[in-house]
């Protein structure tokens, strides 16, 4: 057996579950649901054993990194939403109070868009 985890979400799980060692099963003989060649021990997996901590604890191990990845991603992205909502927000203020009608007002538009916007 190979301890490179298969790609997909899925099967990385299912790997984890028939991997993840079963600490008390020491003293018990293996209830094999699987394959014994994809067992790490002797004892067999929480998958054999049914030991739902031990498989709440794989599949958290497994997806904590990814989870952590997405909520560091959320935050930047919100980050970002408030800052252009500040940036939009001044825009709007400024349009109310007749900046079209400022100097230089279409030469930055002109040079936004690279096109007369009179």
């Amino acid at each position: 057996m190979t301890d490179t985890p298969p790609p997909s979400l899925r099967d990385r799980i299912e790997h984890a579950l028939r991997t993840a060692a079963v600490p008390w099963a020491a003293t018990m003989p293996p209830i094999t649901q699987h394959g014994e060649d994809e067992h790490r021990s002797e004892t067999g997996c929480s998958l054999c054993h049914g030991d739902a901590p031990s498989i709440a604890d794989a599949v958290i191990a497994l997806v904590q990194p990814e989870l952590d990845a997405r909520d560091a991603e959320n935050a930047r992205l919100r980050a970002e939403n408030e800052r252009l909502q500040a940036a939009a927000a001044t825009l709007s203020a400024l349009h109310a109070y007749g900046v079209d009608n400022w100097d230089g007002y279409s030469d930055a538009l002109r040079a936004l868009h690279g096109e007369d916007c009179d």
